[in-house]
């Protein structure tokens, strides 16, 4: 038999085995690992380790990895999880929602209307320090790779993945978060992430195909998030520092910068000390990278960051009230008129630039005016039995509320609670019951204040209400009792239907018996003597005013109003006696055109607030030059004359106040107003060079002074036409604008105005005056004759004293002196 080597060397190696026992009775016993060091013994092959093992396990798994993550590249590629533009579509198909701008008169912004709080600037307009820093900080080697950067994906996964470092970043480059603010990640479960990721890396390729490095900067600056609603850095830096991009400095670009981190976290407004420190990190890299100096970076680190925060909301900026007249126009303007695609314009969508005339400085008066006189005036209000709502009032106004809609019961009316209020004063928390709410804001006088330029019909201010945000009725637009402000139609009206204004007019009260005996009431209750027209409109008497709208005729008064561009409630076959005290309705808009015509030799110009309207790209789309031209209403000594016997109505009328309490100088007219019950107060006030409107009153007519002393337009309404004017003068680059004199009229304007404002009894004319006229003896040189008013409210005349004759100087004959210079 033949034995085999390893055989023979194996029984050998069997020193335990018995003598005289058969091997296949010998008892086994088992040791680790011997099966398989006898099967590696007798197949030839050296021992298996783990390591080896899990070495080919791991390597099975990493290829089932990668073939899957393959498949998923394929799927993300195939458009699976969601179409990827092609090149194509991202070189022509790419629009975002670009903010249009309102900019008024002095070209800052004023407000935007938006659906997504954004504005494209070229990257042409940009600072380099802005692009350096965005580089610097959130993508170092952007220059250098194809969208994706290979370097910064194997940082990731060592230190972020692997090392669990936080701080490590992401490895997300400028391309593929543009990807990402351009098409937001849609949620795939598990797969989230890596499906984003990689659509994001895709999209990145392609968007570096397409466009150069510059304008991929220029879209991501334009696109990504600031925080607080606002997208792109043109929008951020309007909020945050009050400036367009182009004009930020070095370090204020780094703030801005840094927000992209983290935008809640690194908020200079909520988190100044978190946004410095990430500021100087922006300015770390930027030293870093050679785009800063250690000189700067060491200067501008120590420099505390200087916020001019600002928001362009619907409530906030300039003018908001007057934005949203605007933007009602704008749309009306755009009608008809299309893009080059042949798409419709979208003002909250296409980035267009609307042009205003408001004058922001003296839009600040305006506020300022209208706030200070309402603080002042709610004060008195408050405490006027008129002035609350009370029973049936009450309970209508609570009708009106969802509150009581709801059907709430009388406890949830009265029931007490801590509650944050508007006051003239600002806001204020207090306890208050829902009731005492109600009251609380019904009780509230509001404003409007119309300020236009009637020359051109340019609107240069314009305030709605004491606060936007609370009471967005825009109380310039809504319409309310005209008041005594109509009478110069009235008047006007009579001059032109050949009226003599010197002729006395009688101030007795009359019953009007084709219109129910109605006999209409002096205001001070005097009805003593006769007035001329002048002095009529001057102290706004209610009986001489009703008596020239009888004489004059109805029709023709309303003919006249209709075309001063005042319509409803002064239609022929509504207008009655009473309509001369203005019971018919307007808005201080209406009053401001109508009275343009009186300042303007009678030419009615329409108000314009809307210059041009251009696309992003500075071309104009609509232009309003020459489209609305004044209309000859009036004729020029009518307009004249009116202009005249209203500068009396503020020199020693009803309006003087703006002499005595305001000081204010150069030529004003004016005309105050005053409704039944003192519900509505009026004034219109224009100079050379503006004519500007107020109101006064509560949202509800039923709500009003008690009587006169707060309850008239010279108490309600001119304090804020005064107080405006007032800051203008002041101001040295207004001053020349608010003080000026009327051009000279015609002379027989003033001679037509030659006389006595109020005489006792009309004398006898002579016989002179009878053969050849009415003269001019008892006329008054000085037209502008004082009128007070006592005590009781009756009208006085106060005479002037005689002025001193001048006495010659004694002195000799001519005849005298030349015989003692012969002798």
């Amino acid at each position: 038999m033949l034995l085999l080597p390893w055989s023979s060397d194996k029984k050998k190696a069997s020193p335990r085995r018995k003598p005289g026992k058969s091997s296949k009775t010998a008892p086994k016993r088992r040791v680790k690992g011997a099966s398989s060091a006898k099967s590696s013994a007798s197949s030839g092959k050296p021992p298996r380790k783990a390591w080896v093992r899990l070495l080919r396990v791991a390597i099975g798994l990493g290829g089932f990895g990668f073939l899957m993550l393959l498949l998923l590249i394929g799927l993300v590629w195939a458009g699976v999880f969601g179409a990827i533009p092609s090149t194509s579509e991202l070189r022509t198909t790419i629009a975002t929602d670009d903010a249009s701008l309102v900019i008024a008169a002095d070209g800052s912004i004023m407000g935007k209307y938006y659906r997504t709080n954004r504005q494209v600037i070229p990257v042409d307009n940009l600072p380099p320090h802005l692009l350096d820093a965005l580089v610097a900080t959130e993508d170092a080697r952007f220059y250098e790779h194809k969208g994706v950067d290979r370097w910064s994906l194997g940082r990731v996964f060592l230190k972020t993945i692997l090392l669990r470092d936080r701080s490590a970043g992401g490895g997300s480059t400028i391309s593929q978060q543009l990807a990402k603010n351009l098409y937001p990640r849609k949620n795939h479960g598990l797969l989230n992430l890596p499906v984003a990721k990689i659509w994001e890396s895709i999209a990145a390729t392609r968007f570096e195909r397409v466009y150069e490095k510059t304008e991929i900067l220029e879209l991501y600056l334009n696109t990504v998030p600031f925080g607080e609603n606002i997208y792109g850095i043109e929008a951020a830096s309007l909020r945050f520092f009050d400036k367009p991009a182009t004009q930020l400095k070095v370090e204020e670009g780094a703030v801005l910068i840094g927000l992209l981190k983290a935008n809640t976290a690194y908020n200079p407004r909520l988190n100044p000390e978190r946004s410095q420190h990430r500021r100087n990190v922006v300015l770390s890299q930027m030293t870093k990278y050679g785009y800063l100096s250690s000189t700067e970076y060491d200067s501008l680190k120590q420099v505390d960051i200087e916020l001019h925060y600002r928001t362009l909301g619907v409530h906030e900026g300039v003018a908001p009230y007057f934005r949203n007249w605007v933007r009602r126009q704008a749309d009306e303007a755009l009608k008809g008129l299309t893009k080059e695609n042949g798409e419709a314009w979208n003002i909250e969508t296409d980035g267009l630039r609307i042009y205003t005339t408001i004058d922001p400085e003296l839009q600040k008066y305006a506020d300022q005016s209208v706030r200070e006189h309402l603080a002042k005036l709610q004060a008195h209000f408050a405490k006027d039995r008129s002035s609350r709502l009370r029973g049936d009032a009450l309970s209508k106004a609570k009708a009106g509320t969802v509150r009581g809609q709801r059907g709430s019961t009388a406890e949830a009316w009265t029931q007490k609670r801590d509650m944050e209020i508007y006051t003239p004063e600002g806001m204020k928390t207090v306890q208050m019951s829902p009731e005492d709410s109600l009251v609380h804001y019904e009780g509230l006088l509001k404003a409007g204040f119309l300020v236009t330029d009637p020359r051109s019909g340019n609107i240069l201010a314009w305030v709605g209400g004491p606060e936007h945000r609370y009471f967005p009725y825009d109380h310039v637009t809504s319409r309310r009792q005209a008041g005594s402000t109509f009478k110069p139609v009235v008047f006007a009206s009579a001059l032109e239907a050949g009226k003599d204004p010197c002729e006395y007019i009688a101030a007795a009260r009359e019953e009007y018996e084709d219109y129910n005996d109605w006999s209409p009431r002096n205001a001070g209750g005097a009805y003593e003597g006769y007035w001329s027209m002048a002095g009529a409109l001057a102290k706004s008497v209610n009986t001489v005013a009703v008596k020239l709208f009888v004489e004059t005729g109805p029709e023709e008064v309303a003919r006249h109003a209709r075309d001063l561009g005042l319509e409803d409630g002064f239609e022929e076959e509504t207008i009655y006696p009473s309509s001369a005290l203005g019971t018919g309705t307007v808005s201080a808009f209406d009053l401001a055109e109508a009275y343009s015509a009186f300042q303007s030799g009678g030419k009615r110009r329409p108000l314009n607030g809307l210059l041009k309207i251009e696309d992003r790209n500075g071309e104009v789309i609509w232009e309003a030059l020459g489209r609305d031209m004044p209309t000859q209403v009036l004729g020029t000594r009518t307009s004249e004359l009116m202009t005249r016997m209203m500068q009396m109505t503020v020199d020693s009328g009803t309006a003087r106040s703006l002499r005595t309490v305001y000081r204010l100088q150069g030529d004003i007219a004016g005309k105050t107003g005053t409704t039944q019950d003192h519900s509505d107060g009026w004034f219109v006030g224009y100079t050379p060079n503006m004519l500007a409107v107020a109101w006064v009153g509560a949202d509800n007519p039923g709500l009003h002074f008690s009587n006169l002393n707060y309850g008239q337009g010279a108490s309600m309404a001119l304090p804020i036409w005064g107080k405006f004017m007032h800051k203008a003068q002041r101001d040295r680059s207004y001053k020349s604008w608010a003080i000026d004199s009327f051009h000279r009229f015609d002379p027989a304007v003033d001679r037509a105005l030659h006389c006595n404002n109020w005489v006792e009894e009309i004398p006898e004319p002579s016989f002179w005056e009878m053969l050849f006229g009415p003269g001019r003896k008892d006329r008054k040189k000085d037209f502008n004759i004082n009128i007070d008013r006592r005590e009781d409210g009756d009208w006085i005349i106060v005479e002037p004293e005689p002025k001193e004759k001048k006495r010659r100087r004694d002195r000799p004959r001519r005849r005298d002196r030349n015989r003692r210079r012969s002798g």
